[in-house]
């Protein structure tokens, strides 16, 4: 497993862009995800699988399509969207050229998020197959994310 950096280390590399923070916030997360899975700590599972998806989105959306943070903001707001659903829009559309099987592949972020929205708001419990299985969708997406992009 990887450490993570310690303050004093991250306080030296400052020339680090925003951008790079979120691909690592998204290694970090799915990392977390997987010690809190062994934890017993399943609606911390989901959350992180999750957010671990959107961050590495974002970070696409700017070094791999060249938007800016504030293009981002414009076209969401002009959606009328929020930042997660104008991400998972703006992917499944980069997605309509792919085959079927990578298309339904990155579709698995809506059941991802909506598990997550249950973990993070409902009464439900979360057992360890739901972790589980949203911290395989969260690999499976970044993982098809990185090979298109």
């Amino acid at each position: 497993m990887r450490q993570v950096r310690s303050c004093k280390r991250q306080k030296s590399i400052l020339s680090w862009v925003i951008m790079s923070n979120l691909k690592n916030k998204s290694e970090i997360n799915i990392e977390s995800a997987q010690m809190l899975q062994d934890k017993c700590y399943y609606p911390s599972v989901i959350h992180c699988a999750y957010y671990s998806c959107v961050q590495y989105m974002k970070y696409i959306a700017i070094n791999k399509l060249n938007k800016t943070n504030e293009q981002i903001e414009q076209e969401r707001v002009a959606e009328g969207k929020g930042t997660h659903q104008y991400l998972i829009n703006l992917f499944t559309l980069e997605f309509q050229s792919e085959t079927r099987e990578k298309k339904n592949t990155f579709k698995e972020i809506k059941n991802l998020k909506k598990l997550r929205e249950k973990a993070d708001y409902s009464d439900f419990g979360i057992g360890h197959e739901e972790g589980r299985d949203s911290i395989s969708m969260a690999k499976t997406i970044v993982a098809l994310l990185k090979g298109k992009f």
